[in-house]
């Protein structure tokens, strides 16, 4: 049956629409705010990612064209990467941010190409292989690495006071918040506020502002409760690392509220950690702990969170509140438990 002529497009010979004349300042706010679209981790990765590309181009003869790059390039590229030992996840990023470079240059992207999609799919099968996963620092565990930090190891009196206080206090929010790395280093004091203004009771919340999962930058607020066992509570731990800064250079809310602190004790005019540093605090913790062997990272606090609460008999849903994950999917690669049995129901119906 014919469409209705009230149902046919209607044929236009409208002209193009002109661009704004749009003053210097005007393009330079909108060009920033488009730079501003990605979290600035991101934005970091890509940039690597691209660069790694540009160079790999470069050292063809006669050199492979970067931008617009063919499809066959890009997959030659990806290719080479995986002969290298990439992991999935690394060609993924890689293909991404070859794909955003094009779209800032207002290129072409070779990566919507359908034999690059097809070599893509048959690359991640050759190197189909459980992804390693970070190991999970349990309730236990937390309370071995935060005892540890009482008095660490190293340094000065006063290096070892401040920075064992630092380190509590992050391995403990890290754990309570099931924070990235990335998160615990980017917050600022002025996103803590507590429940009960003189800190004496309740809980606090944190501001995120933005994330790995929130390119938008809509933010979240994360509750962190308190605790039952004065050694292990996130909130006093974050309120004795405070007193510790106030007496130090005072509290400024701008502040990173992690700030590097060399080895005498001094802070670094406050220089803000980064997610490299949290990973190896919370690594050199486990070596203080005695637990080095288990292969902690920074990822662990997150990934103990989430499988802590699922062995104490939490629901996915109520890890997924607090862990911030959209997908169960993802959600559930977070609970890394040791009896791989624990929560599959074939183990519950009488085999």
């Amino acid at each position: 049956m014919p469409l209705p002529e009230s149902l046919l497009p209607v044929p236009t010979s409208a002209p193009p629409v002109e661009p704004p004349q749009l003053s210097a300042d005007e393009l330079d706010a909108l060009v920033e705010l488009a730079a501003s679209a990605l979290a600035p981790n991101t934005r970091r990765t890509y940039r690597t990612a691209f660069a790694q590309f540009a160079s790999w181009c470069d050292e063809h003869a006669p050199p492979l064209q970067v931008l617009p790059a063919h499809p066959l390039t890009v997959a030659a590229y990806l290719r080479s990467r995986a002969a290298g030992g990439v992991k999935r996840g690394t060609l993924m990023i890689d293909l991404a941010a070859i794909g955003k470079m094009h779209q800032n240059a207002r290129q072409p992207s070779p990566t919507h190409d359908v034999t690059l999609r097809e070599v893509l799919r048959g690359l991640k099968r050759e190197i189909s292989r459980p992804p390693r996963q970070a190991p999970p620092i349990l309730t236990e565990d937390l309370r071995k690495l935060s005892s540890a930090q009482e008095v660490p190891p190293r340094g000065t009196t006063l290096a070892r006071e401040r920075a064992g206080a630092r380190d509590r206090a992050i391995l403990l929010l890290g754990f309570a918040g099931a924070f990235r790395r990335s998160e615990i280093a980017d917050i600022r004091i002025r996103d803590l506020a507590l429940d009960d203004a003189t800190g004496a009771t309740g809980g606090m919340t944190v501001y995120l502002p933005h994330s790995k999962t929130d390119q938008e930058g809509e933010g979240a607020l994360v509750e962190i409760p308190r605790g039952s066992i004065e050694t292990t509570c996130p909130v006093r731990a974050i309120l004795h690392w405070l007193d510790v800064l106030a007496l130090a250079q005072g509290v400024v809310e701008d502040h990173p509220l992690f700030q590097r602190i060399d080895r005498w004790g001094n802070f670094r005019s406050p220089a803000p950690l980064d997610g490299g540093s949290i990973s190896r605090i919370v690594k050199r913790a486990a070596d203080d702990a005695d637990l080095g062997e288990r292969g902690f990272s920074g990822h662990s606090l997150r990934a103990g969170l989430a499988t802590s609460a699922a062995m104490s008999g939490a629901g996915i849903e109520e890890i997924m509140a607090q862990t911030r994950h959209k997908s169960v999917t993802v959600a559930m690669t977070y609970i890394r438990l040791r009896r791989r049995g624990a929560l599959n129901v074939a183990a519950r119906v009488g085999l």
